[in-house]
Parts: structure tokens; C-alpha cells; sequence
């Protein structure tokens, strides 16, 4: 863990964050496995999407298809959870 801190000079996934302050050491809320070090923004990101990579790639295509919603590739793959 303090190796991954240590080697950390940018969050690991937009890679805007450069400033060790910024960041935030990600964890698996299931296995509580340390991942990475990660800007709030991006980890918060993870957490809102539930760890789910399937609400991610829906987010994307989302942004990538202007907001419609019925040109996803996904969009029959992924059942949303009731909570």
C-alpha cells in the first residue's frame, strides 16, 4: 500500500490530479483490496457507479451518443439493482 502511494504521481484514471494531496487511496468496498490512488472526483465517480463497470461503459456511450439513450450498445446488457 505505501508503495502505490509512494509511486503515485497522478490519479490513475483522468490523470489531471498530479498534486499527492489531492489524491485518495481506492479500495474494493467488497474484498477492501487497495487498488490505487485516485482524485476525489474519479473516486467518487466509482462510488456513484457503485463499482459497476457496466454503469461506466453506459456512461460513457451515453456521453458519446449526444444523451440518447436508445442508441446504447449495452443498454440490454444492463439491469439496474434496486436498492
Amino acid at each position: 500500500m505505501l508503495e502505490i502511494y509512494r509511486s503515485t504521481e497522478n490519479c490513475t484514471i483522468c490523470g489531471i490530479h498530479k498534486n499527492i494531496v489531492e489524491l485518495v487511496l481506492d479500495h474494493d468496498h467488497k474484498t477492501m483490496v487497495f487498488r490505487n490512488m485516485l482524485c476525489q472526483h474519479c473516486n467518487l465517480m466509482l462510488g456513484h457507479a457503485k463499482d459497476n463497470p457496466l454503469i461506466l461503459i453506459r456512461a460513457a456511450e451515453y456521453l458519446n451518443n449526444g444523451g440518447k439513450i436508445e442508441q446504447l450498445l449495452i443498454s440490454n446488457l444492463w439491469q439496474p439493482q434496486v436498492l
